[in-house]
């Protein structure tokens, strides 16, 4: 009876070695992955959280006036339009999804243009203006996530 049991264990923890040893791999496999992550994901992440600070900001006076009168709001529309700079000319999402160049950066520029947009009506203290650019930059958004990250789609 005992030597069935030990059997057991050692069987048992064989198959967790093995397993702990494929997890591993497939770990090592992911850390692949990430440091293959790409320039444009990296500042998606950089990008998402001015978004998200530039929209709370926009959605009703008292939380433009917590914004700094929106010039928090500025200075994070500013930032994501200077990614549009940096990764207006990658070439991977276009090739990646096998769309015409030209579409990634006419919808770069879109997005850039909004950008700027929201940056100058927030930087006035016009909230009634910051409010009506958040549309034009969250459609910028959504549209070029539609046409290449289709299976993340917009995050908002």
């Amino acid at each position: 009876m005992f030597r069935r049991c030990l059997t057991l264990s050692a069987a048992a923890g064989a198959v967790a070695v093995a397993s702990l040893v494929v997890a591993v791999g497939a770990s090592l496999a992911g850390d692949d992955d990430a440091k293959e992550k790409s320039a444009l994901a990296k500042m998606m992440i950089k990008i998402d959280k001015d978004t998200k600070l530039v929209r709370e900001g926009t959605k009703s006076l008292t939380k433009f006036k917590k914004a700094n009168s929106g010039k928090d709001v500025a200075k994070a529309a500013g930032e994501i339009a200077k990614y549009a700079k940096e990764f207006r000319d990658m070439k991977e999402p276009s090739e990646k999804m096998k769309k015409p160049f030209s579409k990634w950066t006419d919808l770069t520029d879109r997005y850039e243009t909004a950008a700027r947009d929201m940056e100058k009506a927030a930087a006035k203290g016009d909230f009634a203006a910051s409010q009506k650019a958040w549309n034009p930059l969250y459609v910028s958004c959504s549209n070029c996530h539609g046409a290449f990250r289709p299976e993340v789609g917009d995050g908002f």
